[in-house]
């Protein structure tokens, strides 16, 4: 961290052999300052269209590619309420699409799926209702989904709020995330309040 001092005639004084860290706000889609050094702070204004600003510090230091690290800020959001139903057996988007977000700059994220999910019953074998989301051209995973199950022979079905959260890393500008659910036994699951959310580790 740095920090300066002023004598009363004004003269700057540096301590400890630090300089002050420059403090730049813009947009997320313009990107970081330019020539950055060591410790210094970008403020990244309409992150989306909610007002979210996120916060990152330059590690001139570090072994990655994207040394603006974020240390500030809520992840950005998408939405849908509408509750809607899939029997398919692969990944696909429901009647009502979505969420989605697109990432405005390239780099490592978090990236999390929840949604109310309904297993019903399915006599003989267990069922998983799963909600994954497709990253650019990379189709959706099982790997990043959320999932809710029924037991085998269950009598009801099993309504549950499910949430997983997946690190992406080395994405590119621009990369879309867009969510998609299936139903592995071909039986109706069901899909409500549904959300997409992202937050950075760190970006160029």
């Amino acid at each position: 961290m740095a920090f300066r001092f002023y004598t009363s005639q004004g003269a700057e004084k540096v301590v400890y052999g630090i300089t002050n860290p420059t403090i730049t706000t813009g947009t997320l889609a313009a990107g970081p300052p330019g020539s950055p050094k060591d410790g210094d702070i970008w403020i990244a204004t309409a992150v989306d269209g909610n007002g979210t600003r996120w916060q990152f510090q330059y590690n001139a230091g570090s072994a990655s590619a994207y040394k603006w690290e974020f240390i500030g800020g809520v992840p950005m959001l998408a939405a849908v309420a509408t509750g809607e139903n899939t029997t398919s057996t692969t990944y696909a988007a429901l009647t009502t699409a979505g969420p989605s977000l697109t990432l405005a700059r390239a780099g490592d994220y978090q990236v999390t799926v929840e949604a109310f999910i309904t297993a019903p019953l399915n006599a003989g074998i267990g069922f998983f209702a799963q909600m994954s989301y497709d990253v650019g051209g990379t189709a959706a995973s099982d790997v990043w989904a959320n999932v809710n199950t029924n037991a085998v022979n269950s009598a009801t079905s099993v309504i549950q709020s499910c949430v997983a959260t997946q690190l992406q890393a080395g994405l590119s500008a621009s990369t879309a995330l867009v969510s998609k659910y299936k139903s592995t036994s071909g039986t109706t699951a069901g899909f409500s309040h549904r959300v997409l959310r992202a937050i950075p580790v760190r970006v160029s």
